[in-house]
C-alpha cells in the first residue's frame, strides 16, 4: 500500500504538543483531538499515545494514517476513534409500506431527491424484538409519494415511520498501526465506531486486546473493513469480543481482512438508540468475506436482522464455520476448516431460505456436522470432507443439489423433519448410510449421483518423525512410533526394511513390533510407517536406518556342572549346561590355580600330580551365530590336600557407637595362613569397599549388628572363613542441622506453618507439637495452624521431633513468633 504524507500543517500540528505526549503514560486525548482539529483532509497519528477518552474523527478529515510503529492505546471503558453523522426522525407516514415497495406516503414532511432517509416500524423481525428498517436514497417526489431507490423487503404496518440520515463525510483510515486496549476486562467500547457514514474505509491497521467490539458500524453506507483483528475478550456474559459489528441499516458494506481469536469474526445486530425511532435497522446486501481463525464462537454469525447477505467463508479451526439466523443469507464458495461445530449452521428462526453454493467444508471435530438445516436452506454443489458428525442434517423444506460427502461421518443425510428433497448427492466409500429419517417424518427425497468424480484426500503427511526404539541387537525386539499425521483418526500399518528391501512376513502388520533375528546381524533395518483413512491416498513415512548388532552373550539358565573326587589319577568332568538362547558350540578351558591349562580342551580331564593341593575350575564358552559368545566358570574345586583350620575365633574390640573405631583380630589358625581377608557385615549384608581390619562406624549402623569375616589363605590348602560375633551399636541421636521455620503473618486468625528443618541422617517421620507462652497446646500437631485469638500478645513456638529406626529421635524448636 503506498503511503500518502500528511501535509505539513499536520506535521506542525503534531510538532508541538503530540511528541512530549509519544511513549509517556500521560493522556494525549485533548493533543489528538487538536490536532485533528486543524489537520486539514490528510491526517497522521505518529507515535505512542494513551488516551483516557474517545477522541471523534472531524468531518474535515477524509485520510487518516496510523502508520507502522505509532499505536493508541484506549485506557478506559469508552470508545477509541469514532466518526458521526446523525439519523434524526422525520415523520410517521400516511400509509403503511407493502413488502417489495419502491415508494413510501408521506404525511406531512417534505422530502428531496437524493436524501438519504431511514424507512423503519414499530413491526418486529419475526422471532425476534428487533425492529426492522432500511437506509434508502430519495429517487423522486410526486406530491405525497416518495420513490427510493430499492424495494423494501418487509411490509410496514405498525406506524411506520422515517428519519433523515445526514450521512458524515467519507473517511479512510489506514496504515500498519495498532490500536489496543490497555486491559480487556475493563474496555468494553468498541476501538473504532461508525455512526451514520458514507463509504467508512479501515485498512491495514491492526486493533487487538480489547474486553468489546472491534470495529463498530451503525447505519453506514458501504465502505470496506480490510484490516487485522485478533485477541478479543469473550467469556459470553459481559464480554463479547466481536471483530466487526455491522448494525442498524448499515447498507453494503464489505468487511474482508484477518480476524483471529475472537468471538464472531463478524455479526449483524439492530442498531443504537435513535429518538422517535428506538434500536432499529436490518444490515442490508453487506458482503463478509475475511480470513478468519479460531473464533471462541461461530466464526461468522449473522442475528436475526440481516436482508440479503453474502458470506465468503475462510475459516480455519475455532467453535464453528457460518452461522445463519437472518433471512435471504447466501453462503458463496469459499472454505470451513477444521471447526469444533458446525460448518454451516441454519437456524430455526430463518424465513427465508438460506442458500449455499460451492463451498467447502472439511476436517470438523467430533461435533461437526458440515451443513445444519435448523432452518430452511437451499444448497448446490457443497464439497464435504472428512467431517466427523452426521455430515447434513435437514429440518423441514429444504433442499440439498449436487455437491459430494467423503472420508469423514457414515451417516450421509439425516431428515429431522419432512418435505426435504436431495438430488445428485456423490457419497464416497466412508459413507455406509446414505440417510437417516427421524420417526414420523414424511415426503423426503433421496438420490444419489455416481462418485465418479469425487477426488481422493491428499495423502497424510507425517508431522513427527518415525522413531524406533529399543535394543538393536539381535534377540532384541524393536518398536516403531507410529507417527503424529496432519489427519486425524488415520490407521497405521509397519513394514519391516532390511537394507531397503521388505522383509518376508514383516509387512503391512498392524502391530509396530519386530523381532531382530541372527540374518539382521550387521544389516541396517528400518520400519516405513503406512496411514490410511477411507477417502484419503495413503500417506507413508520412513524412519531412519539403524545398525544390528549381535544379540547379547549367551547367558546360562543352568550353569555347567564339575565333577570328580580331586584325587589324583583320577577324572574330572564339566557338563554343558542350559544356555538362553540355545548354544550351537561349546568350548573349555580348564583353570589350575588360576591359569589356564594349554592342555585339555575337551569336557573330561585326568587330575595331574602337580595339581595336589590346587584349586581347579573349568572355563565353559557358549557360542551361536549372531550372538556374543557367552563364558562361565565353575566353582573351584580343591585338589587333594587339607583345609587350613581356625583355632581361635576372630574378636572385635572397640566401643559399639557411632564414629568410634571397631578393630578385629585375624584369630588363631593352623597352619598359620599366608593372608587373610576382611570383612565386615552390617545386619548380615557384607560392607562394599570395606577390608581394613580397624573401621570407624558409621552413622547409618546405629542401632545394627555388626560382625567381621576373616577369610584364611595358605599356598596348597583350602582357604577357609571364620566370624567374629555380633556387636550392637549404640543408637546414634538423629542430628538437627538446621533448625524449623515458623512462616506467616503472625497475626489473629492467619495462619503459621512450620517447617521440619533440616537433618542428618534424614528423618523418616516426624511430630509436631505447638507452645503457647511456654505451654503446650493439646490436641495441636499439624505443619499449619490457625492463630487463636487468645494467643494475642504471646509467643508461640513449634517443636518438630524427628525419628528413625536405629537412631534416638530428636527434638528442635523453632523461634518464637509474637501474636499480634
Amino acid at each position: 500500500m503506498e503511503a500518502v504524507a500528511p501535509p505539513r500543517s499536520a506535521f506542525a500540528a503534531a510538532s508541538t504538543a503530540l511528541p512530549a505526549l509519544s511513549g509517556t503514560t500521560a493522556d494525549a486525548s485533548a493533543a489528538l483531538a487538536a490536532y485533528l482539529a486543524t489537520a486539514g483532509a490528510s491526517a497522521a497519528i505518529v507515535g505512542d499515545y494513551f488516551i483516557d477518552s474517545e477522541i471523534a474523527i472531524p468531518h474535515s478529515v477524509t485520510s487518516l494514517e496510523i502508520p507502522s510503529g505509532s499505536r493508541i492505546k484506549v485506557r478506559g471503558d469508552h470508545a477509541g476513534l469514532t466518526r458521526s453523522g446523525t439519523v434524526t426522525f422525520r415523520e410517521l407516514l400516511a400509509a403503511p409500506v407493502a413488502q417489495g415497495a419502491t415508494t413510501i406516503q408521506a404525511a406531512a414532511a417534505t422530502y428531496r431527491v437524493g436524501e438519504y432517509i431511514l424507512v423503519t416500524t414499530y413491526d418486529v423481525v419475526p422471532k425476534s424484538p428487533d425492529k426492522y428498517g432500511y437506509m434508502r436514497q430519495v429517487t423522486a417526489v410526486n406530491g405525497k409519494t416518495v420513490s427510493v431507490d430499492g424495494p423494501i423487503p418487509r411490509g410496514m404496518t405498525l406506524q411506520p415511520r422515517t428519519a433523515i440520515v445526514a450521512l458524515a463525510p467519507s473517511i479512510r483510515l489506514w496504515g500498519a498501526g495498532e490500536i489496543v486496549s490497555t486491559d480487556a476486562t475493563v474496555t468494553k467500547r468498541p476501538l473504532l465506531a461508525f455512526f451514520a457514514v458514507n463509504d467508512p474505509k479501515v485498512e491495514g491497521i491492526y486493533l487487538h486486546d480489547s474486553g468489546g467490539t472491534a470495529v463498530n458500524l451503525a447505519h453506514c453506507l458501504n465502505g470496506t473493513i480490510d484490516c487485522a483483528i485478533s485477541d478479543l475478550k469473550d467469556d459470553g456474559v459481559n464480554y463479547f469480543g466481536y471483530g466487526v459489528n455491522v448494525t442498524g441499516a448499515t447498507r453494503g458494506v464489505v468487511v474482508k481482512g484477518r480476524i483471529s481469536r475472537v468471538r464472531h469474526a463478524v455479526t449483524t445486530n439492530a442498531g443504537p438508540q435513535v429518538t422517535g425511532i428506538g434500536p432499529a435497522g436490518e444490515p442490508e446486501d453487506c458482503r463478509f468475506e475475511p480470513v478468519v481463525e479460531n473464533c471462541s464462537d461461530k466464526s461468522i454469525d449473522t442475528h436475526r436482522v440481516g436482508w440479503n447477505t453474502t458470506i465468503v467463508p475462510n475459516v480455519v479451526g475455532g467453535r464453528g464455520g457460518v452461522q445463519i439466523r437472518a433471512d435471504n443469507t447466501h453462503v458463496v464458495g469459499g472454505t470451513i476448516v477444521g471447526s469444533s461445530g458446525p460448518g454451516v449452521a441454519v437456524a430455526d428462526v430463518v424465513g427465508v431460505p438460506a442458500t449455499i453454493s460451492g463451498t467447502a467444508i472439511s476436517y470438523l471435530k467430533a461435533s461437526g456436522t458440515a451443513l445444519l438445516g435448523n432452518g430452511p436452506v437451499n444448497a448446490s454443489d457443497v464439497t464435504i470432507r472428512d467431517c466427523y458428525g452426521t455430515n447434513i442434517v435437514l429440518k423441514e423444506g429444504s433442499t440439498v443439489t449436487g455437491g459430494s460427502i467423503s472420508a469423514g461421518g457414515s451417516v450421509g443425510v439425516r431428515f429431522m423433519g419432512s418435505n426435504n428433497t436431495v438430488t445428485d448427492l456423490q457419497l464416497g466409500a466412508s459413507v455406509t448410510t446414505p440417510y437417516v429419517e427421524d420417526p414420523g417424518v414424511t415426503g423426503n427425497s433421496f438420490d444419489t449421483a455416481p462418485p465418479d468424480d469425487i477426488e481422493m484426500l491428499p495423502a497424510p503427511k507425517s508431522l513427527t518423525a518415525i522413531n524406533i526404539g529399543g535394543t538393536v541387537a539381535v534377540g532384541s525386539q524393536l518398536v516403531a512410533s507410529s507417527g503424529t499425521w496432519d489427519v486425524i483418526g488415520v490407521t497405521t500399518t509397519f513394514t519391516w526394511l532390511r537394507d531397503g528391501v521388505e522383509i518376508n512376513g514383516a509387512v503391512a502388520r498392524t502391530h509396530p513390533k519386530y523381532d531382530v533375528i541372527s540374518v539382521d546381524m550387521g544389516k541396517t533395518v528400518s520400519v516405513r510407517v503406512t496411514a490410511t483413512r477411507t477417502g484419503y491416498n495413503p500417506g507413508t513415512a520412513t524412519s531412519p536406518g539403524v545398525a544390528v548388532a549381535a544379540g547379547p552373550a549367551l547367558a546360562p539358565t543352568t550353569a555347567p556342572v564339575m565333577s570328580g573326587t580331586g584325587a589324583i589319577g583320577t577324572y574330572l568332568s564339566v557338563t554343558k549346561g542350559v544356555w538362553t538362547p540355545a548354544a550351537q558350540s561349546w568350548t573349555y578351558t580348564w583353570l589350575v590355580g588360576g591359569v589356564a591349562q594349554s592342555g585339555p580342551t575337551g569336557d573330561r580331564v585326568q587330575i595331574q600330580s602337580g595339581w595336589a593341593g590346587k584349586d581347579v575350575a573349568v572355563r565353559v564358552t557358549a557360542a551361536r551365530t549372531g550372538w556374543a559368545s557367552g563364558s562361565v566358570t565353575t566353582p573351584v574345586m580343591r585338589m587333594a590336600g587339607a583345609a587350613i583350620a581356625n583355632t581361635v575365633k576372630p574378636a572385635i574390640s572397640g566401643t559399639a557407637k557411632v564414629g568410634s573405631y571397631l578393630t578385629v583380630s585375624n584369630g588363631t589358625w593352623n597352619p598359620y595362613p599366608g593372608s587373610f581377608k576382611v570383612s565386615w557385615y552390617v545386619n548380615g549384608v557384607v560392607v562394599s569397599g570395606l577390608t581394613a581390619s580397624r573401621v570407624q562406624v558409621r552413622s547409618d549402623w546405629s542401632g545394627k549388628q555388626v560382625n567381621a569375616r576373616i577369610t584364611a589363605a595358605k599356598a596348597g590348602w583350602t582357604s577357609a572363613s571364620a566370624d567374629s560375633a555380633k556387636l550392637t551399636i549404640a543408637e546414634a541421636p538423629l542430628l538437627n542441622t538446621g533448625r524449623p521455620m515458623l512462616s506467616g503473618s503472625g497475626k489473629v486468625g492467619a495462619f503459621v506453618s512450620v517447617s521440619y528443618g533440616s537433618w542428618s541422617p534424614s528423618a523418616s517421620s516426624y511430630s509436631v507439637a505447638w507452645y503457647v507462652n511456654g505451654t503446650v497446646v493439646s490436641g495441636l500437631s499439624t505443619t499449619r495452624v490457625q492463630i487463636m485469638s487468645a494467643w494475642k500478645g504471646k509467643t508461640v513456638v513449634a517443636k518438630v521431633t524427628a525419628k528413625r529406626a536405629g537412631f534416638t529421635s530428636t527434638t528442635s524448636s523453632t523461634t518464637a513468633l509474637t501474636i499480634a
